[in-house]
Formats: structure tokens, sequence, C-alpha cells
């Protein structure tokens, strides 16, 4: 994403460029891309200018409506502030497989169309607040599952 941000921005997208959008060094950007240069994502020229491949622009779509749709999915069905939802789903974004990301879409969206269902699994969920991941306050065990 920060290719193709860098490429829309400048015309070209150095890695230089890049790796100082991404506040990382040249020689960790370097070694992160060589894979994606391999799968052929990542395209780079005489110049040593980087761009994505048809294949890698549709990779990076993917990742992009993955993101978007976790971040929905936190915000507008766990109540999850917005700064937070960001921050997980651009965490979470590259790990999920495209039959998670769909099935989220899908659950989203079902209950989003029912809000009294949404409503009703909303207010569910506060019965239990004394669920954490640091254990459950009432019924005293590590993980309530």
């Amino acid at each position: 994403m920060a290719i193709r941000e860098t490429f829309d921005e400048q015309g070209y997208a150095r890695l230089s460029d890049v790796a100082k959008r991404l506040k990382i060094s040249k020689g960790s950007l370097s070694t992160s891309l060589k894979p994606l240069i391999k799968k052929a994502l990542i395209l780079e020229d005489e110049n040593k200018h980087l761009s994505l491949s048809e294949k890698g622009k549709m990779f990076a779509d993917n990742i992009s409506n993955t993101y978007s749709i976790l971040t929905h999915f936190l915000e507008k069905v766990l109540n999850i502030d917005k700064a937070i939802a960001e921050i997980d789903a651009c965490k979470i974004e590259h790990l999920l497989s495209a039959t998670s990301s769909n099935a989220m879409l899908k659950m989203t969206k079902a209950l989003e169309n029912n809000a009294a269902l949404l409503k009703k699994l909303q207010d569910e969920t506060h019965k239990f607040e004394n669920c954490s991941l640091s254990g459950c306050k009432l019924c005293k065990k590590k993980l309530c599952l």
C-alpha cells in the first residue's frame, strides 16, 4: 500500500521514499520486498523505481478491502472506538484469509440489515462485561469459552 500511495503522490516510488513513509530503514524494506518481488507482486525498473504488478494491485486491493471490513466490523458490530479499530485492523489485515474476510463481511451486512438483532446482540454482550483476557470474575475461569 505504501508503494501505491507513494507512486500515486509522486508518479514514482523509490525504495528510499517508501522506507521513509513507513519509518523503517532502506535495508529493512529491501529485505521485506524481496519475496514480493520474487512473487512478481512488486516490479522494480532499471532506475530502481518500484511499482505494483497487476497481480500486486489485486493483492493490495484485497488487503485494503480486508482493512475496511475489519474496521467496519469492529466499530459497528463490536462498538470498538474508531482509533482502536483502525490500529487493530492494520495489525490484522495482512493475516486474515479471504475466507474469513468474506465471512466477516457477510455477517456484518446481515447484522446491519437486521437492526433489532444487532441491538439485541450488542445488549447481550453487556451481560459479560466481567469476562476478559485476564479472566472471568463471574465464573472464576481463566477464559470463559
